[in-house]
């Protein structure tokens, strides 16, 4: 399995908000559909958006998983990474969900070898 984690610089700063933060998560799954990694370089935060992009050349399974969870092994997607579609994009706007520590993604049901991108956006 491999997975990568980059970061956009914010767009300009407003004197009246915080910057959002876009984190793109590119993921690949192993034999058994599933993807795991450390995301420690996504800072702590407020997420306020997830968008879901499968791969274009290697399109995961049909109503693969996606969870996002804290130390505590809560998912702070809040269930919103379930069922994902096979080639369209999919954007999940949970409850703005404050978070603190280090994160861990989790694909499952994704099909051998299949590949995917996540943009997580965090204030």
């Amino acid at each position: 399995m491999t997975m990568s984690v980059s970061t956009t610089p914010p767009p300009r700063q407003d004197r009246l908000q915080e910057p959002v933060y876009r984190y793109k998560v590119d993921w690949v799954s192993a034999a058994d559909g599933s993807a795991t990694g450390d995301l420690s370089n996504i800072y702590n935060g407020v997420l306020y958006n997830a968008v879901f992009v499968p791969s274009a050349t290697a399109a995961p399974s049909a109503n693969y998983d996606v969870t996002i969870t804290d130390d505590f092994g809560l998912d702070i997607l809040g269930g919103g990474g379930a069922n994902r579609h096979t080639s369209n994009s999919e954007r999940v706007t949970p409850t703005a969900i404050q978070y603190h520590g280090n994160l861990t993604l989790n694909v499952t049901n994704a099909g051998d070898t299949k590949a995917g991108s996540i943009y997580l956006y965090v204030r």
